[in-house]
């Protein structure tokens, strides 16, 4: 997409440009929206049909009492949509249980998403519980690289496969009673949940594409029929970035330094790689040595527009966190430059945002952090806005806007690395 006479695209919904095809996902009616705003207004509609479905579960009591003949159906409706979560937890096990018979290490399960509900280390394996009952997702690294298609037929068949085995548990445990009983004239919680691992299952190996936060993926079925024509190289690329992408959002600095070494030794010069890296080193506080990896994706001419673009944004982040004021020129040239090469990243909005209040911008600043859109950011990042915004309202003289920020951020990450910058305001 980059170079002369590249594609426009411009997000209907924010209003942003940009020639990066990477930064836009294909809407249901075939136009063009930006990640930021696709993610933000998935997150809303989930919102909206969660309370929807508290709605129909007041709904489906209040009927038991206004029409108590039959009235039973309503509720067992409900219960079938309430029961797809539980299922999540056999089909995602299941997926976690084929990675292990086939030689890969688990690294994280998911259950649902949106916002965090539950976290929990568990054997070396991140468990996460999210608020939304629409997906799940199984992190996972391939330890041999032998029939790697293999490998990924049996983990991705084994989840349908498990739910398809916790139905027919709940069938030869409970068919005399499943028999026996009408949804129409009591409860029924072991039929809703056998209809819905039942359902699960059959919907999974489906072949369709799956709306996710990040864009598109692939159901498990159409995972199935894909596998045979995978690219065993591309693959592994992928799954070395994934899970360095993985252990640093997780906060986990020594696996991901770990992960990166040898994603780096199979892949030398990787530049996602090399950025993952760079922000590691940020996060270690070096930040002398994150600025030099930055600086080196930057002048590299193998690197690609986008790359080079988050980049600069990477670079204009790390002069901002070494509190260095002589940085501060440079920082305003690369996030201004970055900014005009992908006005839709929120990373890039929200360094630049900081940068602007460093220089005494404090309106424009603020008005880039207070973008409704950074709530799909993750507590860590959403901590560095509260913070960034923290010190625009100061100085701005808005003092109690500026101590309800620094409370948030304090809540969010209490090891946030502008706490303390924050809190001298």
């Amino acid at each position: 997409m980059d170079g002369p006479g590249a594609t426009i695209l411009q997000c209907p919904g924010c209003g942003a440009s940009s020639e990066f095809k990477e930064g836009f996902v294909r809407g249901k009616k075939g136009g063009w929206s930006c990640l930021s705003c696709f993610q933000y207004e998935l997150l809303q509609t989930k919102s909206r049909n969660q309370r929807a479905s508290l709605a129909l579960v007041g709904v489906a009591v209040l009927l038991i009492f206004l029409l108590p003949e039959n009235s039973w159906i309503f509720f067992n409706v409900v219960l079938f949509y309430l029961c797809l979560y539980p299922s999540l937890i056999p089909h995602e096990l299941g997926h976690a249980l084929g990675a292990l018979l086939s030689g890969q290490t688990v690294l994280q399960i998911t259950l649902g998403s949106g916002p965090l509900v539950f976290a929990r280390r568990c054997r070396g394996v991140n468990v996460e519980i999210r608020s939304y009952p629409t997906e799940g997702l199984l992190f996972k690294q391939h330890r041999k690289r032998s029939f790697i298609r293999l490998r990924e037929f049996v983990t991705v068949l084994a989840g349908p496969l498990a739910n398809f085995a916790v139905a027919w548990l709940i069938w030869f445990a409970c068919s005399g009673t499943l028999e026996h009983t009408s949804p129409f004239d009591q409860p029924d919680p072991l039929l809703a949940l056998f209809i819905s691992n039942l359902l699960l299952g059959f919907g999974n190996l489906l072949p369709f594409n799956v709306r996710t936060g990040s864009g598109e993926v692939p159901s498990d079925g159409k995972q199935l029929l894909l596998i045979p024509f995978m690219s065993v190289p591309e693959k592994l690329k992928r799954q070395a970035i994934a899970v360095c992408h993985l252990t640093l959002n997780n906060n986990d600095l020594r696996a991901c330094a770990e992960l990166c070494a040898a994603g780096l030794a199979d892949y030398p010069g990787n530049p996602q790689l090399l950025s993952i890296k760079s922000i590691l080193l940020c996060k270690q506080r070096d930040f002398r040595a994150a600025r030099e990896l930055a600086r080196a994706l930057q002048d590299d001419p193998s690197v690609s527009a986008v790359e080079r673009a988050l980049s600069r944004n990477n670079l204009a982040w790390f002069d901002y966190l070494s509190g260095d004021p002589a940085l501060l020129e440079e920082a305003d040239r690369m996030s201004e430059s970055a900014l005009g090469a992908m006005p839709w990243s929120l990373a890039v909005r929200s360094t630049r945002g900081a940068v602007l209040i460093a220089l005494g911008r404090a309106a424009e600043g603020v008005s880039l952090l207070e973008d409704k859109r950074f709530i799909i950011e993750d507590p860590t990042n959403r901590a560095l806005i509260a913070c960034s915004l923290a010190l625009g309202y100061a100085a701005r003289g808005e003092t109690g806007k500026a101590r309800v920020a620094l409370q948030q951020a304090a809540t969010l990450d209490p090891e946030c690395v502008l706490l303390e910058r924050a809190q001298k305001i």
